[in-house]
């Protein structure tokens, strides 16, 4: 088995029992994991609000609007956008540009947050 120092150079700390050793492709592969699945959270979160945004400001054609067809593409899509991710994030550099990936969806999640709810406040302000 091929084990490294982790992503910081830093030994760990059972350097002496080798079986205990963490492997740098065990740590790339704990931060895919949760890279992927958060990314996805955070992007079905976005999904969800922009959902939530056309109930309300257009009631009578949600229905015709959001199918169950739409609802498992936009599903789909999160999820293939959330695993190519890390393909860029390797391809690009870990080390260098992880702090930009790290919060890339957190702030997109964000942005998407508050224009909704703005709009939404706007809409029920106008009425």
């Amino acid at each position: 088995m091929f084990c490294a120092p982790d992503v910081r150079g830093n030994l760990h700390p059972r350097v002496a029992n080798p079986s205990h050793e963490l492997c740098f492709a065990e740590t790339m592969l704990r931060r895919v994991g949760y890279f992927i699945s958060c990314t996805a959270s955070l992007l079905s979160l976005a999904a969800l609000t922009i959902d939530r945004f056309i109930a309300i400001t257009d009631p009578l054609k949600y229905r015709i609007k959001l199918t169950t067809e739409r609802a498992a593409m936009v599903s789909l899509s999160l999820w293939v956008v959330s695993a190519a991710l890390p393909f860029l994030y390797f391809h690009v550099g870990y080390l260098k540009y992880q702090f930009f990936f790290a919060n890339t969806a957190v702030v997109a999640t964000f942005a998407v947050l508050c224009l909704t709810y703005a709009k939404v406040f706007k809409a029920s302000n106008d009425k």
